[in-house]
């Protein structure tokens, strides 16, 4: 029994000291500990935070050094003077794909970057809200053009936006007709006219004027520059310059730009190598360096046309215009350009339409100042296909446009 009585207490001590040793209150520099539920405690200040932990020394010492108390300290203040905050990076200079590198950059998506400054309200806009500013900003030259590439996302991204925004004003398809003035709408009683989008006047307006209005509103609309970010601004402005072409049946999107000369389309229409099509030039340099003459093939994935037509679409910019630059650089190769389809429809007329095909490239490829010398088009319909056609996928894989370098 006195056995039993000597292992009680030596566990009695032994539980003691653990319990003294796991619940200790924090003092100087030591942040304390407790067995539950946290373990320990940081004595360290976070800033936002307010901690409420009765341990924490920081509130006396905060009122020591600073004279604020710790709430004090954690609540929203004005910028440090002199420092920048992050997203401060606004405009950059440069065009197509160019920009889009920098753009990426900046936001931390290329590869083996430390950077990411992901860009946002913190721009500066430095043109005051009066009417003398107002006056120099719908034409002020650092606002003339869109900052941002069209993107397909941007678009989107730039509706959502609208909508959430704008949409109950200015109407969805901006013709000024929200739902608070529609017809529809039995209540609607509003001030004012939203600004109808559509006009010739605000179409041809430049997009300082926008991006203005967005900054500071004007009439019974008030400013947004504290709901949209820099980038979202000039999405917004994106979207509204779609509808308007729209309109006007003419072309705003990533591919084109046949409103007006402000923004450039994602794929650049000067024929720069976009970043996504950087593979196909590195297969052809690698080709181009190879001192044997054996022919190279490529398929081109992203050439498309209508069915049954010869047409280009205007997604097919993109891909051509990285080969028209490969071109350019290598000035003594010559390619042979084939057309190929399934075996749906008659043979003869598949034959003609490939030709079609592979000619509607070749002429492509000249109007980028390729020497039509260089450049021979080849139909081949329905006789080299490299996928079955009895499945749709097959059929999908004939359909396709390839090049081969005939001579380097």
């Amino acid at each position: 029994m006195r056995k039993y009585h000597g292992i009680i207490a030596v566990l009695a001590v032994l539980v003691s000291f653990i319990g003294f040793e796991s619940c200790t209150p924090a003092h100087g520099d030591h942040p304390g500990s407790e067995y539950m539920p946290d373990m320990g405690h940081s004595i360290a200040y976070e800033a936002n935070v307010i901690n409420e932990y009765y341990y924490n020394t920081w509130e006396d010492e905060s009122k020591k050094q600073s004279g604020k108390t710790l709430r004090e300290l954690s609540l929203h203040n004005k910028p440090v003077k002199g420092t920048i905050p992050r997203g401060y990076a606004g405009v950059v200079n440069s065009r197509g794909a160019d920009r889009l590198a920098k753009m990426k950059m900046l936001a931390g998506e290329t590869t083996n970057n430390a950077i990411s400054i992901p860009v946002n309200g913190s721009v500066p806009y430095y043109i005051p809200n009066t009417e003398e500013g107002r006056t120099y900003a719908y034409t002020a030259p650092e606002l003339v053009n869109n900052p941002y590439p069209i993107t397909e996302d941007g678009l989107k991204r730039g509706k959502e936006l609208y909508v959430i925004y704008c949409g109950i004003c200015h109407g969805e398809k901006g013709d000024g007709n929200g739902f608070l003035v529609d017809e529809a709408n039995l209540n609607a009683k509003y001030p004012s006219q939203p600004t109808d989008y559509l006009t010739d006047e605000l179409t041809n307006s430049q997009n300082g004027k926008y991006y203005h209005t967005i900054m500071y509103g004007k009439g019974v609309m008030g400013g947004y520059a504290d709901k949209l970010s820099y980038e979202e601004r000039w999405q917004v402005i994106h979207y509204i310059r779609a509808l308007q072409a729209k309109n006007k049946k003419l072309a705003y999107n990533q591919y084109e730009n046949t409103l007006n000369n402000w923004a450039v389309p994602f794929v650049d229409t000067d024929g720069a190598i976009d970043l996504d099509n950087s593979k196909l030039a590195a297969s052809f340099d690698k080709v181009m360096a190879d001192t044997k003459e054996s022919i190279s093939s490529f398929t081109l994935n992203n050439v498309f046309f209508d069915t049954g037509n010869a047409s280009l679409k205007a997604e097919s910019k993109l891909e051509l215009n990285t080969l028209a630059a490969i071109l350019a650089k290598y000035e003594t190769a010559k390619i042979e350009v084939a057309g190929h389809t399934d075996s749906d429809g008659d043979d003869e007329a598949n034959m003609a339409l490939s030709e079609a095909r592979a000619n509607s490239v070749k002429a492509y490829l000249m109007a980028k100042g390729i020497a039509a010398n260089r450049l021979q088009a080849v139909g081949y319909g329905e006789t080299q296909p490299v996928a079955t056609n009895i499945v749709e996928s097959g059929k999908a894989k004939n359909r396709r446009t390839e090049f081969s370098v005939l001579s380097k």
